[in-house]
């Protein structure tokens, strides 16, 4: 076993002594105990007597009358009282309750997730398609300009009337959707360029303004000690300065 000793309370010394002690008198006069804990996160963690923490559904106690306060995370901390019975397994069932404070973060969370939604995922969004759309206006440009040059290169070779005023006709076509693709590329380009630095405005704003709702999810119990014993042993917990 292995403690660290910085700023120890004497009051914690010698509740572990008196809890050693009363384990080693009361060890033949234990029963199991099961605790039904209906929450939705399946986490939990149960104050017995006021000194020993544990967080599992099953442990052995002492005969006789406890007391408990059961927590889990974005749930209200809920006391219950049970008695163990010799030769008999006991089950405490215990529901716990939404907090209220938890409900409210939920809701100013959901608020917060919907202005987020608006304020930098939409102009991010949006700056993102812009820039698709250049690019693909680039790539059209440019397959059109290729076949444009191939088409001049052709006109200049053939001696055809025919399929002179045939490449002519289609170097027209083309050059006028190359320059509709040119212009195409810089707008959406332009657009998108501008989309970016709006959003980059937009997200150090929202972030300035909005600060992300949180939720403690600290134990109620985590100033608590925690002695458990197992067959080999005991494990002794117990939060320091």
């Amino acid at each position: 076993m292995r403690f660290l000793f910085s700023n120890i309370r004497l009051r914690h010394l010698a509740v572990f002594i008196l809890l050693i002690s009363s384990h080693v008198s009361n060890a033949q006069n234990k029963e199991a105990v099961k605790f039904l804990v209906d929450n939705e996160n399946g986490y939990f963690e149960i104050l017995l007597d006021d000194t020993l923490l544990i967080k599992r559904y099953k442990d052995s106690l002492t005969v006789g009358q406890h007391k408990a306060q059961v927590w889990s995370y974005g749930y209200d901390v809920k006391e219950v009282e049970f008695n163990v019975e010799p030769g008999k397994t006991t089950e405490v069932y215990v529901k716990l309750d939404r907090s209220a404070a938890f409900g409210a973060y939920e809701s100013s969370y959901a608020a917060y997730r919907v202005k987020f939604h608006k304020a930098v995922t939409i102009p991010i969004s949006t700056s993102l398609a812009l820039s698709l759309t250049s690019g693909a206006f680039m790539i059209n440009a440019y397959n059109l300009r290729k076949t444009v040059l191939v088409d001049i290169n052709n006109y200049s070779q053939t001696t055809i009337p025919d399929e002179i005023a045939l490449i002519k006709n289609r170097v027209e076509e083309n050059n006028r959707k190359y320059n509709i693709s040119r212009t195409g590329f810089y707008i959406a380009g332009g657009l998108a360029l501008a989309g970016i630095g709006t959003s980059i405005y937009t997200a150090l704003k929202f972030k300035r303004s909005n600060p992300v709702p949180v939720y403690s999810k600290q134990s109620p119990f985590s100033d608590k000690m925690s002695l458990q014993f197992t067959g080999t042993g005991f494990v002794f917990q117990i939060k320091i300065g």
